[in-house]
């Protein structure tokens, strides 16, 4: 689905096999996240997007996250470290079979692990219902690309904190 793009309730119950009520309620979800737009008696559609609006939601997430690896770096554990990894190479397979939705859910795994490690988990759900347009952009983007898809991250990017925090729970 691209911005601007109708939605229809009753097609997407038909195709998931669900009553309209839990589609309603997702939709209901989606559009306090601003991902969607419903007009009353007119239908609904994919929000546009706003770059001020992805522009603030990258910021709080980079600010959060940069917190968090400081915070992790105090009391990680190595089994962390272990699934982290893990996580990592399950993203870049994802990316190499240019599966965007199973990298997108791992990436989702990957900050879930680091929020729970961090005993922040509480306030995962709300960061994400503020930075889902930043997801939602970088999906475009990389659906808009006509090559192959790639991480949008660099590896190094992701595993040199992972590296800092081996090296923190060394000591």
């Amino acid at each position: 689905m691209v911005p601007g793009e109708p939605i229809s309730e009753k097609e997407i119950a038909k195709k998931l096999e669900l009553s309209r009520t839990p589609v309603r309620e997702a939709l209901l979800e989606l559009c306090r996240e601003r991902l969607v737009e419903i007009y009353p008696q007119r239908g609904t559609r994919v929000a546009l997007m706003d770059s001020r609006l992805v522009d603030q939601g990258r910021f709080l997430r980079e600010t959060v996250e940069l917190a968090l690896l400081e915070l992790a770096c105090r009391s990680v554990s190595k089994d962390l470290i272990e699934q982290m990894e893990e996580n990592l190479k399950e993203q870049e397979e994802a990316a190499q079979r240019e599966d965007i939705i199973e990298f997108f859910l791992k990436d989702n795994d990957f900050h879930r692990l680091l929020f729970t490690a961090c005993g922040k988990e509480s306030i995962l759900h709300p960061l994400r219902m503020k930075t889902g347009r930043c997801l939602v952009a970088k999906a475009l983007a990389l659906g808009a690309r006509n090559r192959r898809f790639e991480s949008s991250r660099p590896e190094s990017f992701l595993r040199a904190p992972i590296a800092q925090l081996d090296r923190a729970t060394a000591f």
